[in-house]
């Protein structure tokens, strides 16, 4: 939190309970507690600012009922109390292994205001029915649940050889209906698994009016 209103008040709760807390504190690098925002006053209007701890952009994503987003790690930032976020495991384990995502991500639910945070500045994309885009591994913020990805070369033409020294390397290939939240930088990993400028934001608060 950077600031905030006189009526408003913060407390630290473990949203979803002990379980809950536990897996996104060692299965997805979270924090075991969430930030509750909340305005104390039934007269007057709070308001808050929250940021991520590594520079970059914010988007406002908003979940009607049935949607499901997935969150890399260090994407949550904030949500409304009617969002409920949970970890959860990845189906493939080579989209696991070589997308940079990890083996468990963030599943995001319910109806409500979604806040994501962004290494760099944050880029969105809007699928339709048959239409498909590689994103490069490693850069990948949040999508909808729904969609599916797999792991391809860069270059189909150049195959494995033109693809590795070109940069490019793998990328993923999504697809189906959907929407896609990108970053423009890829953070470096240190031999810790870590940043090694400064790691993704952790945690995230759920505000109240």
């Amino acid at each position: 939190v950077v600031t905030m209103s006189q009526s408003v008040d913060v407390r630290g709760v473990i949203s979803g309970g002990i379980l809950a807390g536990l897996a996104r504190a060692f299965l997805t690098r979270e924090s075991f507690f969430t930030t509750r925002v909340e305005n104390t006053s039934l007269e007057a209007p709070g308001n808050v600012l929250i940021a991520p701890s590594d520079p970059g952009g914010i988007a406002l994503h908003r979940l009607f009922r049935g949607d499901e987003m997935m969150l890399t790690s260090g994407a949550y930032l904030a949500a409304d109390e009617s969002v409920h976020v949970e970890s959860a495991l990845q189906g493939q384990l080579g989209n696991s292994l070589l997308s940079g995502t990890g083996f468990f991500l963030l599943r995001a639910s319910g109806e409500g205001n979604l806040a994501i945070a962004a290494y760099g500045s944050m880029h969105k994309y809007i699928l339709a029915v048959g239409e498909k885009r590689m994103i490069d591994n490693g850069h990948l913020v949040t999508w909808t649940a729904s969609m599916k990805y797999r792991m391809k070369l860069a270059s189909a033409r150049a195959g494995f050889l033109g693809s590795m020294t070109s940069g490019e390397g793998l990328h993923c290939e999504f697809e189906r209906p959907g929407v896609i939240y990108i970053q423009s930088h890829k953070p470096s990993m240190g031999g810790d698994g870590n940043s090694s400028g400064s790691s993704r934001p952790k945690s995230g608060g759920s505000g109240g009016g």
